[in-house]
């Protein structure tokens, strides 16, 4: 399972790559970074997608769902995704400016 929750999860971050570089040609201008960790030890609903400040974890993505979940986290939405499980915001004091 592992082996392929890996595979799977490469796409994933190409598509994401991919997805962020077409909406931001030039990365200064971009709102959403990204940022590889590897495994989370979760593959059971794998791949995992985490989004902070926000907090939301993120089931099952594969690289076919990349633009709709990019899509849902560009546009503010506080309504839950479909693949969210989990959601835990940092504090405003720890988000940054």
């Amino acid at each position: 399972v592992a082996g392929q929750i890996a595979e799977t999860g490469m796409a994933a971050w190409q598509a994401l790559k991919a997805k962020i570089k077409q909406r931001f040609p030039r990365m200064a201008q971009a709102d959403i970074y990204r940022t590889k960790v590897g495994c989370l030890r979760m593959c059971r609903q794998g791949p995992i997608a985490v989004c902070y400040p926000e907090g939301k974890w993120f089931r099952e993505v594969t690289a076919e769902r990349v633009d709709e979940l990019v899509d849902y986290l560009a546009s503010g939405s506080a309504a839950p995704h479909p693949l969210e499980f989990f959601s835990h915001p940092l504090p405003d004091s720890a988000a940054g400016d």
